[in-house]
């Protein structure tokens, strides 16, 4: 990939080296699974009904599942492309999240969501409205705040961490 990306200077390039490299992982595996578990041996025992049925079920999950991992990567890809060293730094740097909120939104959420998952199917709709406000409630109080006091001490936090050479990085931090 970096070798495309430096031979050719396109993004295109880029994505059809991500695209041979993966076709290469797949056939290194299954190289791999029919050499020391010969796996192929087991496929003329599938029903090809079932099969046909699983991959129209499963299509779409891995398109998105393509797109979004695409889309989560293709931002660094064009400021290689398009933009300078400085430029992407700068992007990097503004790419930094506040690390408790980063902490607190999957812990409170991986609590709360498997209840309000069973007082849905328990139809006890109240306290599922009950539990959504306080996940948002508890989510809000520690992220305003943060979120504020991040914003407002960005610049000296960018210069301390980064000297001023990155003091660019400032509006975009502000603004992820």
């Amino acid at each position: 990939v970096i070798g495309a990306a430096l031979i050719f200077k396109s993004i295109l390039a880029i994505i059809w080296a991500l695209i041979v490299f993966n076709i290469l992982r797949v056939i290194t595996l299954s190289v791999y699974l029919n050499t020391n578990y010969r796996i192929f041996h087991y496929f003329n025992k599938w029903d090809t009904k079932l099969l046909i049925s699983q991959i129209k079920y499963t299509y779409p999950l891995g398109f998105a599942n393509i797109v979004n991992k695409i889309g989560s990567r293709i931002d660094k890809f064009i400021l290689a492309a398009y933009f300078t060293v400085s430029d992407f730094a700068v992007y990097s740097i503004s790419q930094y999240r506040i690390p408790v909120v980063n902490l607190i939104f999957p812990s409170v959420s991986n609590v709360i969501i498997p209840q309000i998952t069973k007082y849905q199917t328990e139809g006890k709709i109240k306290e599922v409205i009950s539990l959504w406000h306080k996940l948002i409630v508890s989510l809000a109080v520690v992220t305003i705040p943060s979120m504020i006091y991040f914003f407002l001490i960005a610049e000296e936090l960018i210069v301390f961490l980064y000297t001023d050479s990155f003091i660019d990085a400032v509006p975009l931090y502000r603004i992820i």
